[in-house]
């Protein structure tokens, strides 16, 4: 159970840990889902990441289906299963793969997921149905509602980034949260001691 929960986005704990040298992603893929994101939304993920990790990030559009990961009693997709399905990911062209799907994802226990990163395989669902959530009570026009979506993924991309190359936090972006108005909240900075392990493995410029 406590390593589900690490591997979820929201409704985790963390503890600080040293990370390892050899840790540090180099090569990470987007997949993107039948459209989940727009080009300007990839392309401006694409380069914060590379600004800020030391790291490519290959961009792969593709039409896919996942049906038989519906839960038609939850009217959700199940993130374990999808985890799981082989040609929805592209583990041989990166270190690390991120399907973004615009369906609703869970993992047990919990009724929705933000992101769910898989315990056997290189790969992370992340779901833009959920990011996409009290964008518009607030919208002041649909710049500012992409502007929230785009820092919503790129902190949640920074979250996974900096845990799958070891690092255990619960300070500064690496802080839980459990909805995305909480994300909200949280700096899209890493804390100066998770930033210095970091740059010292490689992963951060």
């Amino acid at each position: 159970m406590y390593k589900a929960l690490m591997m979820l986005t929201v409704l985790c704990c963390l503890v600080s840990a040293p990370i390892s040298a050899s840790a540090a992603m180099k090569s990470i893929l987007i997949v993107n889902s039948n459209g989940a994101l727009s080009a300007h939304q990839l392309d401006v993920i694409k380069s914060k990441l590379e600004s800020l990790f030391n790291l490519s990030v290959q961009i792969h559009e593709r039409s896919m289906t996942y049906g038989q990961t519906y839960n038609a009693g939850r009217g959700k997709y199940d993130s374990v299963a999808l985890l799981q399905v082989n040609n929805l990911f592209g583990d041989a062209y990166a270190n690390h793969s991120f399907l973004f799907i615009s369906e609703d994802v869970y993992a047990e226990p919990y009724r929705y997921v933000l992101a769910h990163t898989s315990s056997s395989f290189p790969r992370t669902v992340i779901s833009t149905s959920r990011l996409q959530a009290n964008i518009f009570s607030k919208i002041r026009g649909n710049a500012y509602a992409e502007d929230v979506l785009l820092s919503r993924i790129h902190k949640i991309m920074m979250r996974h980034i900096a845990f799958l190359s070891g690092l255990k936090s619960e300070c500064g972006v690496m802080k839980p949260a459990r909805s995305p108005s909480e994300l909200d909240g949280i700096p899209d900075t890493y804390c100066s001691s998770d930033s210095n392990l970091l740059k010292a493995y490689g992963a951060l410029k």
